[in-house]
């Protein structure tokens, strides 16, 4: 006779109701584990959006104040007024913000792999923003990517 046939019906009972609550807590951590994950992007990508927006807002706003104050001042550039802007509003976060693109001219606007990648989706289709979570030397890390479209002064 095997060895639960042998057991009280107390026995079977208690142990068939320990393997179910065993297999109830670790769904509900599951789901409860795949619910903050899912929150925690939601609350990434709403930053990310946020400090893109502000960034992009006061970019379009130097182009469209300024009236060649850039050539006798080098910090009234829009490229540079937004980077450096986005680099105050990073500082002591663990959030940076970058302009890069696939024709750079300052080698640190230049894209890495990923970006390229994204830069490329963006040039071909209407995609306006991407966002990913990806591992890259043993860590996870959030990417985020909206395209900015620098428009000729009229």
């Amino acid at each position: 006779m095997s060895r639960f046939g042998s057991l009280s019906i107390n026995t079977k009972f208690n142990l068939i109701m320990s393997c179910l609550l065993i297999v109830l807590f670790l769904s509900a951590s599951l789901l409860i584990y795949q619910r903050q994950r899912s929150l925690i992007l939601k609350v990434a990508v709403d930053n990310a959006r946020n400090i893109a927006k502000q960034i992009i807002e006061t970019r379009d706003y130097i182009s469209s104040v300024e009236h060649g104050e850039p050539e006798q001042n080098y910090a009234l550039v829009p490229q540079v007024v937004a980077t450096q802007i986005a680099a105050r509003m990073t500082r002591d976060t663990k959030f940076y913000v970058r302009q890069v693109s696939l024709r750079y001219r300052n080698p640190g606007n230049r894209p890495d792999d990923y970006e390229t990648e994204q830069l490329q989706k963006f040039s071909g289709k209407v995609v306006r923003e991407n966002y990913r979570v990806v591992r890259a030397g043993g860590e996870e890390s959030f990417r985020y990517m909206q395209s900015m479209i620098a428009k000729n002064p009229v």
